[in-house]
């Protein structure tokens, strides 16, 4: 009996550090996630107050595609959009030529 109740503990305290290996994990990938997404805004934040911001989406594009934690770049009409590695997906809309 003793020994079952050894083996118990000893897999209840795997379990828990397997499970606070992975909140680290996820905690670094958020921080991580985080922290390129402020670089990559300052990117596109200096495209989208130039004259033509879907212009250049393209010199943007190779910038961004250099993050880890990105996981995909993309232009669709006036839309950049980036994905995240497990993470989300945010855009940027150039809307210079609707304004009169």
């Amino acid at each position: 009996m003793k020994n079952k109740k050894k083996i118990f503990l000893i897999c209840f305290i795997i379990i828990i550090v397997l499970f606070l290996s992975l909140l680290t994990i996820l905690y670094l990938n958020i921080k991580n996630i985080e922290s390129d997404h402020e670089k990559i805004s300052q990117i596109l934040d200096e495209v989208m107050i130039s004259a033509y911001p879907a212009q250049n989406f393209d010199k943007a594009i190779s910038e961004i595609e250099k993050f880890k934690s990105v996981e995909e770049v993309w232009v669709s009409g006036e839309t950049l959009f980036v994905k995240y590695k497990m993470g989300g997906q945010v855009s940027w809309i150039d809307t210079s030529g609707e304004i009169d």
